[in-house]
């Protein structure tokens, strides 16, 4: 039977759960846990007075509540070296008692035990209406125990560790949710409900004033190390059956196998490992790991997609427990000392989950798509809205009506933007808006239309936006969109049809492409073929304007002008017909995109029409020629625009000067042409009787006008009675 009847049949027996029902019921659960946590919290003895390890082997009053009922003669700093036993009267020693210490940072079983039989003794000094405790000075101060504990005295940390126990929970609980049927999702939820308790566990006995019971105590922190336990247990198999299963053993029986001896050596205290007896088997766990994941990478060598996904998943798990390790378990371990405190390396062990987040939004991980993330972040949207509003009600004391508002407003200006921010930074999306995008893709579209390169635009505005590792074109027909490799490749068409384009992992490899991205390259392929099919009907639709234009001006107006020609009555008209005649042919030429000439001709008609100018003038030309024309040729509107150029240069020239002489020199370099134009005699004061102002006329508008139309510069200067005029003309439409 194949793996979808299998599924099928599956789906007939058992009805499935959807994903954001699994997670409301998993973290209604969580709450109710936490809620009964909280009066695990509130329920112990309280006397309003935080001790903390003195200098000299005896806790001192670090602080005392405001809503503590302890006496006046009861001060901070005041060293307390005994509790006196309400029922004997027995005064039990408080030397060397570091109060809140964590029951598994002791080295050897010996140490740790001792220790919660003296939490054990100091708890049942803590019995009755009220503490007695006794100074450095012989003096007995009598504190009541409240029964009510206020909400405000419960510490940060059993807040911060169930916030951390949340997040990991709720993350492992969407994946199992989304793919209930993977072992690999199984096993993530599992290290989810591990850490939830783990850290649920652990803040019970974290909120302790001073000491609790020694069986209330033991139970605690043995349902904390199991859930720990279970966290690294269910990680080291996630690795082991994940991407690639790397033993044949039921990963069930596995499980239960290794969590039965990780935890029957510890409740039965048999092998006691050296150096430390607790955090040496999370050591062992981790270096477990590092060969199943070292495995992995091997027999992923050859599968591209396995070896992105065991990147993020090596990167989430080793970091995140890296980090633990170093800073608090391997310092414990060495110096018996942590370098910071427990609820640090709680928090940076969460990030565990929030990189398994990122890896599913980028890498697929666990097979899931992006979705996933937004049900998650809706999904936390709400439940922070209603954790926030219990906070407010039972912390501040507001009415539910308003706390439910604040916290809506809270939500939205708080958790929203986080979440869009976080939704950006791992989705990897283009910052760029919409608006803008679709701007610049039209005017990209079309500009690649009119120059006849449409799929090189096309594979331009796609590198921009998806920003692959790499991109090639590939000989096929598509008739769309579609993914190749699992997400590791997306071929798209060409707008031609003339092929496709293949792209390697988007966001230069920072994640796979999936079904959001092929609907998104399908709505740019659509939108982009009826730009440029609008753009060819205009271009067509130019065109044969164009080509009417040019039938009227030779069939009607070079007629009548050839007709003025002829009939001239002297050479006078004559010459003005001619040369409304070679205007005219000019016009038509300039009309045709396609037509050419020469370069080498170009220069000899404007050289010929610069000297006979100037012989009609009497004024002397110094032509200088440098430029390599060879077999170059140019478009006919650069050959009338810098024709028209010279020839307004010596208008100027003759009209707003008496030249001596007259230099035109053209160079280039086979991108360019540079023309330049100098003459002096420039009268800039009264002439004949009237003013000139060289800079006045139309004249040098029009020739910047006509550089500029090339894409190229122009300048004039004013050097006492000489002038100097400079255009610089880029040949883009030289070929050779």
């Amino acid at each position: 039977m194949s793996e979808a009847a299998v599924e099928a049949r599956w789906h007939r027996q058992r009805r499935r759960l959807a994903p954001l029902p699994a997670m409301l019921v998993g973290a209604v659960l969580a709450l109710l846990l936490m809620l009964l946590a909280l009066f695990a919290v509130l329920g112990q003895p309280w006397m309003g007075v935080t001790l903390v390890a003195g200098e000299n082997g005896y806790p001192v009053v670090h602080r005392i509540s405001p809503f503590s009922e302890a006496p006046p003669s009861l001060q901070t700093g005041q060293v307390i070296v005994a509790l006196v036993h309400p029922a004997t009267g027995q005064e039990i020693s408080l030397r060397d008692f570091v109060p809140r210490q964590e029951p598994p940072s002791f080295p050897t079983y010996a140490e740790h035990n001792a220790y919660i039989q003296r939490e054990g003794l100091v708890a049942s000094a803590l019995q009755g209406e009220a503490a007695t405790l006794l100074d450095d000075q012989g003096r007995k101060v009598r504190v009541p125990l409240q029964e009510d504990r206020p909400l405000r005295s419960v510490p940060a940390d059993f807040w911060l560790f169930n916030l951390f126990g949340m997040i990991a929970w709720t993350i492992s609980l969407a994946v199992w949710g989304a793919r209930p049927r993977q072992l690999p999702a199984r096993l993530l939820c599992l290290s989810g409900a591990g850490f939830f308790m783990a850290t649920l566990f652990n803040s019970v006995y974290l909120g302790r004033e001073l000491a609790l019971p020694e069986s209330s105590f033991l139970f605690l922190s043995r349902l904390n190390n199991i859930g720990l336990a279970l966290m690294l247990v269910s990680l080291l198999l996630l690795l082991v059956y994940y991407p690639r299963r790397l033993t044949r053993l039921p990963a069930g029986l596995v499980l239960v196998g290794l969590l039965l001896v990780y935890q029957l050596n510890e409740i039965f205290q048999g092998y006691e490992f050296p150096l430390h007896a607790y955090y040496v088997p999370v050591m062992l766990l981790y270096l477990a790991g590092t060969v199943a994941a070292a495995s992995q990478w091997r027999l992923s060598r050859e599968q591209p997609l396995d070896r992105a996904a065991l990147k993020w998943l090596f990167l989430s798990i080793f970091i995140a427990m890296g980090l633990g390790l170093a800073i608090y378990f391997v310092p414990i371990a060495l110096t018996g000392d942590t370098i910071f405190p427990q609820a640090a390396m709680v928090g940076v062990a969460s990030t565990l989950y929030i990189g398994f987040a990122f890896g599913v939004t980028r890498y697929r991980l666990f097979d899931l798509e992006r979705w996933w993330f937004r049900v998650w972040a809706w999904f936390m949207g709400g439940l922070a809205v209603v954790v926030f509003d219990l906070f407010l009600m039972a912390i501040l004391g507001m009415q539910p009506v308003v706390a439910l508002g604040v916290a809506v407003v809270a939500a939205g200006w708080l958790y929203f933007p986080l979440r869009q921010w976080a939704w950006q930074a791992m989705s990897g999306t283009a910052n760029a808006s919409p608006e803008n995008s679709l701007v610049e893709m039209v005017e990209t579209i079309s500009s690649g239309v009119a120059a006849g390169t449409a799929d090189r635009q096309w594979r331009r505005l796609l590198q921009r936006l998806y920003e692959p590792a790499g991109i090639t074109l590939v000989d096929e027909y598509l008739t769309g969109p579609r993914i190749r490799e699992n997400g590791a490749a997306m071929d798209v068409p060409l707008l031609t049809g003339r092929g496709a384009l293949r792209m390697n992992f988007a966001d230069r490899g920072r994640r796979l492409y999936g079904p959001g991205d092929v609907e998104h390259a399908s709505g740019l392929l659509m939108v982009s073929r009826r730009i440029m099919r609008v753009r060819l009907a205009e271009i067509e639709a130019a065109r044969a304007e164009r080509d009417r234009i040019m039938r009227d001006l030779h069939d009607d107006v070079g007629g009548r002008i050839l007709t003025l020609l002829r009939n001239a009555p002297d050479e006078h008209f004559e010459n003005l017909a001619r040369n409304a005649l070679q205007s005219l042919r000019e016009t038509m030429h300039a009309l045709d995109d396609a037509a050419i000439c020469r370069l080498d001709d170009s220069l000899d008609d404007w050289r010929a029409e610069c000297q006979s100018r100037c012989q009609d003038m009497g004024i002397p030309l110094q032509w200088r020629q440098a430029v390599p024309a060879g077999d170059s040729t140019l478009s006919i509107r650069h050959h009338i625009n810098i024709r028209r150029i010279l020839s307004e240069a010596l208008t100027n020239a003759f009209r707003h000067a008496v030249p001596e002489t007259v230099s035109v020199e053209i160079t280039g370099d086979g991108g360019q042409l540079g023309i330049e134009v100098i003459n002096n005699g420039v009268v800039v004061g009264d002439r004949d009787g009237g003013e000139v102002d060289v800079l006045a006329g139309r004249g040098l508008n029009h020739m910047r006008t006509r550089a500029e139309e090339l894409g190229g510069m122009f300048s004039f200067q004013l050097f006492d009675d000489v002038a100097r005029l400079r255009a610089n003309v880029p040949l883009s439409g030289v070929t050779s």
